[in-house]
């Protein structure tokens, strides 16, 4: 069993929950998801399952979109509404042109700090579980990019808005900064995924759905590979080639007959014999896989 099911987390569930659901569900070992959504919020989750957890790495690479609702005014040790307030600021009343200002100002790449209450790992160890013993670090910060901020509802200290970004931001660490431009403070009280690997919130399923389909041995819901990777250009090599490209080996570029169909030093989804075989980028005049996909009589 092999694809992408876009997962409608819910909130109050942790992201590794939901994987582990997911592999009882289909008595499947093999599967993880792609970008963690921290337990507070919902939305879509993409589950890798089979072969499909080789291309984790190339789905969340993807733009990844949000709704958020930031309250202005105080701010908590987790930048959320699950931690402790730790700061109270009086201006948290603001300005409806000050704060589109501000957004306007945060689209575009910059450098972020995370929230210490995250997921990521610094030497190893998990921050969260640092925090949680009151160990504080400085934590480096590193490059996103906010492609859009729109506001969809502004009443005087709380905004609603929806925010599309790159794969490693921290909606919470934006509540945190576009407050620091409006000399006040902030926290993220919701957020939903709406949209991440390529699948938004209207096609993404709820646990109990695929409970529901998997009792009917119904698995219309598991994306293909290819169909998961639709953006990523494709290429079909000729037959003869097969044993070449399906045993690890090299392939001169200046041997294939349809070379210049290339998009370039990209990756490329490799065809071959009417089945897909991997993922490769051309490079200095070769074609060789980066990411095995082939499996004899297993729909992919």
């Amino acid at each position: 069993m092999n694809g992408v099911i876009p997962v409608l987390k819910p909130a109050g569930m942790s992201s590794s929950n939901v994987v582990g659901y997911i592999r009882r569900l289909l008595n499947q070992k093999k599967a993880g998801h792609c970008g963690t959504l921290d337990p507070g919020a919902a939305g879509v989750l993409c589950v890798c399952v089979g072969q499909a957890t080789k291309i984790s790495d190339y789905l969340m690479d993807s733009r990844k979109e949000y709704i958020a609702e930031f309250l202005f005014g105080k701010e908590t040790d987790t930048l959320d509404s699950y931690g402790t307030v730790v700061s109270e600021c009086k201006n948290a009343d603001i300005a409806k042109q000050a704060l589109l200002q501000a957004m306007q100002e945060m689209v575009g790449t910059s450098m972020q700090i995370p929230p210490m209450y995250s997921a990521k790992k610094i030497a190893g160890q998990t921050m969260y579980k640092l925090a949680r013993q009151g160990i504080k670090l400085d934590l480096p910060a590193r490059e996103i990019s906010i492609h859009t901020m729109e506001l969809l509802d502004f009443k005087h200290n709380r905004a609603l808005m929806r925010i599309a970004c790159s794969k490693g931001t921290y909606v919470r660490s934006i509540a945190r900064d576009l407050a620091s431009k409006l000399d006040t403070c902030a926290t993220m009280t919701f957020l939903l995924r709406s949209y991440a690997c390529g699948s938004s919130v209207d096609e993404a399923y709820t646990l109990e759905e695929l409970s529901e389909l998997c009792a009917k041995e119904d698995f219309s819901f598991l994306k293909p590979i290819a169909a998961a990777l639709d953006n990523m250009p494709q290429f079909v090599l000729d037959d003869y080639l097969f044993p070449i490209i399906t045993t690890g080996g090299t392939i001169d570029l200046g041997k294939i007959r349809n070379a210049n169909a290339l998009q370039g030093e990209c990756a490329h989804l490799i065809f071959c014999r009417n089945a897909l075989i991997g993922i490769a980028k051309p490079a200095g005049g070769l074609l060789k896989l980066r990411t095995f996909l082939y499996q004899k009589d297993c729909e992919l």
